[in-house]
């Protein structure tokens, strides 16, 4: 549920003519990503990427992006964040930053601040996006009144769930991420011992297939095969990946990844009953399109025992845009949430 601050002076800023443009970001462990919504049901525009390591807290980022926005001045936000939102105060999951939201919506004059988590915001942007905004993985098909699940790998590993009422649609954020890992086989048994070793009994999902679970998956395959093999950061193993001439190590590691990875989102689809359909996002698997598309996804998506058939029906999309969380945050703006 999205959370909201109003500036102390005025509790009328949506119904105010000045009400837009207004600001929406997308602010996860890695990257502060900001736009403005001229009007509303509006395209954002303006966008900027910022680091964030490159600034020591949200309200020095924000103000960066609003600098080299010198515009008309915004009154209105509503900020997709990365962690659970709970009460005034907000911290990262990943990443060492917090704030009151009251305080941020007063340092930076804007009247009114709301807050969304980022994978809730991702879900809220899914009925916006075109056909053409997807790709699609595998068979299966769409019931219109059924569930979404929404979920992709970045710095760590969001799920979402989507769905309609007699009102529209409604978000609900969740912290899947954080259950814990099912390994699928022997290798993958191996594979949850030796992380075991770096975060003790709890392994959960996100520990290996978020971004940073690429390089961890490399460093132990290599480990477990008795090879010697580079330490690579993810972005590495994805270039040498993918390149025309593969690197074998890393083509390997993608492919479990992606194996591993369409079993845990099996097990998202039966949990929430997906049946309208699963949707993939994130900053790592539009890199990886081959690797999604060769099969092994798809194979574990589906490999449920008794209730095989009943993931078998369920689509499964890759949204292949950039701003999809910042479309979601103006959803928060367009219904007054």
């Amino acid at each position: 549920m999205a959370k909201q601050a109003r500036h102390p002076k005025d509790n009328r800023i949506d119904r105010r003519p000045r009400a837009w443009p207004a600001l929406v970001g997308d602010i996860g462990g890695t990257n502060a990503r900001f736009a403005i919504i001229e009007e509303p049901g509006a395209r954002p525009s303006q966008a900027l990427c910022l680091k964030g390591h490159d600034y020591p807290d949200l309200s020095s980022v924000m103000a960066a992006y609003l600098h080299h926005n010198d515009g008309c001045p915004i009154r209105r936000a509503a900020l997709a964040v990365a962690g659970p939102i709970e009460g005034d105060v907000f911290r990262f999951s990943n990443r060492d930053w917090s704030f009151s939201l009251t305080d941020l919506a007063a340092e930076l004059a804007i009247e009114s601040l709301r807050l969304v988590n980022d994978f809730e915001a991702l879900a809220l942007a899914v009925p916006r996006l075109d056909d053409d905004e997807f790709m699609q993985i595998g068979g299966g098909h769409a019931c219109a009144t059924a569930p979404i699940a929404v979920i992709g790998p970045g710095t760590g590993l969001g799920v979402a769930g989507l769905l309609r009422d007699a009102s529209g649609w409604r978000a609900i954020a969740t912290e899947g991420g954080h259950s814990d890992f099912a390994p699928g086989g022997e290798l993958e048994v191996e594979l949850l011992r030796h992380l075991r070793s770096q975060f003790g009994n709890h392994v959960s999902a996100e520990n290996i297939l978020c971004g940073d679970g690429i390089a961890r998956m490399h460093d132990a395959l290599a480990l477990l095969h008795g090879t010697e093999a580079p330490r690579l950061t993810t972005a590495d193993i994805i270039t040498q990946g993918t390149h025309d001439t593969v690197d074998t190590a890393c083509a390997r590691t993608l492919s479990l990844y992606c194996e591993m990875l369409g079993g845990f989102v099996g097990n998202v689809a039966l949990i929430t009953g997906a049946r309208g359909g699963v949707v993939l996002g994130g900053g790592v698997l539009p890199r990886i399109p081959q690797y999604l598309n060769n099969g092994g996804f798809r194979r574990r998506f589906e490999a449920k025992g008794q209730m095989s058939h009943y993931v078998a029906a369920i689509t499964t999309r890759l949204i292949m845009t950039g701003d999809a969380a910042l479309r979601g945050a103006a959803a928060i703006l367009d219904q007054g949430l």
